[in-house]
């Protein structure tokens, strides 16, 4: 099978590159990975050329999104053109050609104060990101598709840059921070991006698609729960003793708890959604650990990309990065 990824050089994008590339998997099919410029998910001219140049595209997996949950308040506009129009030229492309669609969503769509949310809990996001995700599910649940698979997924970081978990790193290793506030009222289910590209993988290649898994909507996030204040608490603790350029960060930041409304942010947060992951743990039969377990094999791989860049950076310029 010929699988197209778009939004590739987002965080999910990398990490589906990462897994269909490692000797590990040894994927049957055969990925194509497309960037903003290559496969622009709100120009149908654009997406119908680049099918046109790559014949037999039969599966999407669309990681292409509007994700400022904070930009979106300010420009509702942007937001819904990308997750909701971009969305819907994706159903019309899939369609028109027979093509199997996954599609990335979020916890936001759900009602916040629920707790424990599975695929039927109740429907009301909170914000603009949240509706604008919203209305693409939307387009895809109410299209003519044969095979669609929507993945509600929450909290999803990784070693790459520009999520949580990169950004208590950067705050505790390249400024002399003394201590962190973090928020302690927004719990949820941390999300390890590689472990989500591993289950799409896995379910494209064992050709999951085909027999146990019907089409549908599935929540698809880190196993367990935590508060924003709890995941970071982690992050630390768990860092202490990552090497870069062979010396230990050894980092020692304290992490204070604050509330949600002490920030006075544009966009407001869940308080409490957390995902329930067993409608597609049935059907796909491969374990998840608990999302600590997760964060430590990210950690992991964030300290051998810190080290690979140095390396990297020596070769090039002949002197150190740090």
């Amino acid at each position: 099978m010929k699988v197209l990824v778009t939004g590739a050089y987002g965080q999910l994008g990398r990490c589906i590159y990462d897994v269909v590339t490692d000797s590990y998997h040894l994927p049957y099919d055969e990925y194509f990975f497309a960037s903003h410029k290559d496969f622009d998910i709100t120009n149908l001219v654009c997406m119908e050329g680049y099918l046109l140049s790559h014949p037999d595209i039969e599966c999407i997996i669309n990681c292409a999104a509007y994700t400022n949950v904070d930009g979106a308040e300010k420009d509702p506009y942007t937001a819904f053109y990308i997750n909701s129009r971009g969305v819907q030229n994706l159903v019309q492309l899939c369609e028109k050609y027979d093509i199997m669609l996954f599609h990335i969503s979020t916890d936001y769509v759900y009602k916040d104060g629920q707790g424990i949310c599975n695929e039927e809990s109740e429907i009301e996001p909170i914000n603009i990101y949240g509706q604008s995700k919203r209305d693409g599910e939307l387009h895809i649940i109410n299209s003519k598709l044969k095979n669609w698979y929507i993945l509600r997924t929450s909290w999803l970081y990784s070693e790459y840059p520009g999520n949580f978990f990169t950004k208590i790193l950067d705050q505790c290793t390249r400024s002399a921070a003394h201590n962190l506030t973090v928020v302690d009222d927004e719990i949820g289910s941390p999300t390890y991006a590689k472990s989500l590209a591993e289950l799409i993988v896995c379910i494209i290649q064992h050709g999951y698609y085909a027999t146990t898994l019907k089409s549908g909507i599935y929540n698809a996030s880190g196993n367990g729960m935590a508060s924003r204040y709890d995941f970071a608490a982690n992050i630390i603790s768990g860092a202490y003793h990552i090497k870069v350029n062979g010396n230990e960060l050894h980092i020692k930041v304290p992490v204070y708890p604050i509330k949600q409304a002490d920030l006075n942010l544009p966009a407001k947060r869940p308080h409490c959604v957390v995902m329930d992951n067993k409608k597609i743990y049935q059907y796909i039969p491969i374990s998840r650990d608990h999302w600590s377990y997760d964060l430590s094999t990210c950690i992991t791989n964030y300290e051998n990309n810190m080290n690979h860049k140095i390396k990297e950076y020596k070769i090039l310029y002949g002197k150190d990065l740090y």
